[in-house]
């Protein structure tokens, strides 16, 4: 299963709704400029420990547009922390999502956040942090030349499921 985390103010603010997106795999979480939330963070650890995958968004937020807000450095501690591979992932096509719209999804290589153990953690974390960012970058531009290159459902749909002549017998 994934796992992700939600604001505990907005999105576990009903009794219904907090157990309807638990039930999805949601947690809750509450930052605050400048603290951690240690139950949200332990519970990050939880997951990662037992082998699940947790969905981080690193620029903390969802993005407005198409543009790649700056990368928090929390996604890069847990992957150094709890010793995981980092999975970057690009969403494009939701900024004008409509019916019949297309939402792409790009997902790029593996990081393995291997810094040098000598290096201070803020520099591990930065490495670690550029990679994802890079990543991330090439992922959205594979998913973006994949966009412009892709025929339309509809019309390949016609062409997938087109009946084709069986194949005439060989005489013996």
């Amino acid at each position: 299963m994934i796992y992700t985390m939600a604001k505990r103010e907005t999105v576990f603010n009903r009794r219904w709704k907090a157990w309807l997106v638990r039930q999805f795999g949601v947690f809750p979480i509450s930052p605050s400029q400048g603290h951690l939330d240690e139950p949200g963070v332990a519970s990050v650890y939880q997951v990662l420990h037992r082998g699940g995958i947790v969905l981080i968004f690193p620029e903390g937020r969802y993005s407005r547009g198409r543009r790649l807000r700056p990368l928090k450095v929390g996604v890069a501690h847990f992957a150094l922390e709890a010793a995981v591979p980092i999975c970057p992932v690009a969403i494009s096509g939701v900024d004008a999502l409509r019916p019949g719209g297309e939402v792409t999804i790009t997902v790029g290589p593996a990081i393995h956040p291997d810094p040098p153990r000598w290096w201070s953690t803020s520099r591990q974390v930065l490495k670690t942090i550029d990679s994802v960012r890079r990543a991330i970058l090439k992922a959205f531009e594979r998913g973006q030349a994949a966009r412009r290159h892709r025929v339309p459902w509809r019309r390949g749909l016609g062409r997938r499921f087109r009946r084709r002549a069986a194949p005439a017998p060989v005489p013996s």
